[in-house]
């Protein structure tokens, strides 16, 4: 790979096998945007919620990111919940804009 210059390409392979692990170990990475630090409690609830609707052992990674100004946005595999109150309030202009 790197005598062909694409020692780019590296971060994407690497990153696409370990899906494809934690697909063979029914395994899922959640990466988790939160307002606010959550506590232990909350994390656990959290992954314990999403291993419920996902069918899969489901592993938080977050980052507290204020600008969300309350809630939280979860990515897991393909699914996306975006429970912001950012989020909100621009639905809420579109809504009241048209």
């Amino acid at each position: 790979m790197l005598s062909k210059k694409r020692a780019s390409l590296l971060p994407l392979i690497a990153a696409r096998f370990e899906s494809v692990v934690e697909e063979s170990r029914q395994a899922l990475k959640a990466v988790v945007g939160s307002a606010a630090p959550l506590t232990e409690g909350d994390l656990r609830s959290l992954e314990a919620g999403l291993s419920r609707l996902t069918g899969k052992k489901v592993s938080a990674e977050v980052s507290v990111r204020p600008e969300l100004i309350g809630g939280l946005v979860v990515r897991a595999g393909d699914l996306v919940i975006d429970n912001t109150l950012k989020s909100r309030l621009k639905d809420m202009k579109t809504l009241l804009g048209s």
